[in-house]
């Protein structure tokens, strides 16, 4: 499994372009899981602010997150 991280600005089209390629790869009949961060930080992290310490814990928890879909 390969993990990519995708960075830009707010509304600049990221979701948008993540689910046309999910759409691309299980087309082709790839498993594709896709980690959204808005729904990482209302699911997982809602507890969190984006405060350094914040974010850190975020970033930490979504890295376990991404060990456990390569283990798995």
């Amino acid at each position: 499994m390969r993990l990519y991280k995708v960075f830009g600005l707010p509304c600049s089209g990221k979701t948008t372009l993540s689910d046309m390629v999910q759409q691309e790869l299980t087309k082709k009949r790839l498993h594709v899981a896709r980690l959204d961060g808005d729904d990482v930080r209302k699911g997982i992290c809602g507890d969190l602010d984006f405060s350094d310490e914040g974010r850190k814990e975020n970033l930490r928890r979504i890295a376990e997150i991404c060990k456990l879909f390569n283990r798995n």
